[in-house]
């Protein structure tokens, strides 16, 4: 199961089973029947090849209730009992048929023996332990994020140079150049890094704002320290520094609600696989 991309439209989230090879008559049966509830389980329309199941489940005014999932979940285990689609119940790693069991792998849904499960539960710790001696702190991620978004700003002053133009659109090139500056910089990852990240870019949008507006007042015949000081002095100045820089935030913004929706913490666990109420 998974979401679709944010830039999606519709936005949707979809289900994808493991159904192998069917015969004529069981990928007619569960064709049919996926057609004939399509409409009282409320999904889009279903695809049944190449050796899977797929089910998409539209969301236009909002997000799919887990009640609504697990009731197509339901569903669709019932629907392959009914045409006897059976699954492989063998240990994916060493083949045993002897004490398996469901496992939830990093989000991930595996099949293990007790003695690969105990294995795979180690390994996972061992990698989760060594993540944490590479990551370091905020500061750093944070410090990466600022140099690595110094290349825009640079094209940005420059733009304002020699063409005269406010680069608006750089602001995209910021926060995607500071989140790649973070994570280059091995900054920690947790709920917190993408607040980090945006608190950089603002920084940087308004700096880079403040230093346009600047260069203009420069290029009217002011000194460098007359321009600065104008630039918070001179009405027209303040009134297109204030202007700029909220349409900066307004574009900026697009790409920080993509930074918190798209941010994955990393989720190396091993647990039993079980159906959440």
């Amino acid at each position: 199961m998974g979401d679709s991309s944010i830039f999606s439209s519709p936005n949707y989230k979809f289900i994808n089973a493991s159904v192998g090879d069917l015969n004529e008559v069981q990928l007619t049966g569960i064709t049919n029947d996926l057609h004939k509830n399509k409409s009282i389980l409320k999904f889009a329309e279903p695809n049944v090849s190449d050796g899977y199941l797929f089910i998409k489940i539209n969301e236009v005014w909002g997000t799919t209730k887990t009640k609504k999932v697990y009731k197509i979940l339901d569903f669709i285990v019932e629907l392959l009992k009914k045409y006897t689609v059976g699954f492989g119940a063998d240990c994916l790693h060493c083949g045993s048929l002897e004490k398996t069991g469901f496992y939830n792998h990093s989000n991930t849904g595996v099949i293990l023996c007790v003695q690969c499960f105990e294995r795979t539960k180690a390994s996972v710790n061992e990698q989760r332990y060594k993540l944490q001696l590479l990551q370091n702190n905020y500061l750093l991620g944070f410090m990466g994020s600022i140099l690595f978004s110094i290349p825009a700003i640079i094209g940005w002053v420059l733009i304002a140079i020699f063409i005269g133009k406010i680069a608006l659109g750089m602001v995209f090139l910021i926060a995607i150049l500071g989140d790649i500056g973070y994570n280059k910089f091995k900054g920690k990852q947790t709920r917190l890094t993408p607040w980090i990240i945006i608190l950089s870019n603002m920084m940087w949008i308004l700096f880079a704002n403040i230093a346009m507006v600047t260069i203009l007042l420069y290029r009217e015949g002011l000194t460098i320290g007359s321009a600065l000081s104008g630039t918070f002095e001179f009405e027209n100045a303040r009134q297109i520094l204030n202007n700029n820089t909220a349409i900066s935030f307004i574009l900026a913004f697009f790409v920080w609600i993509w930074l918190l929706l798209t941010f994955k913490k990393d989720n190396l666990e091993i647990s039993l696989a079980l159906k959440v109420a």
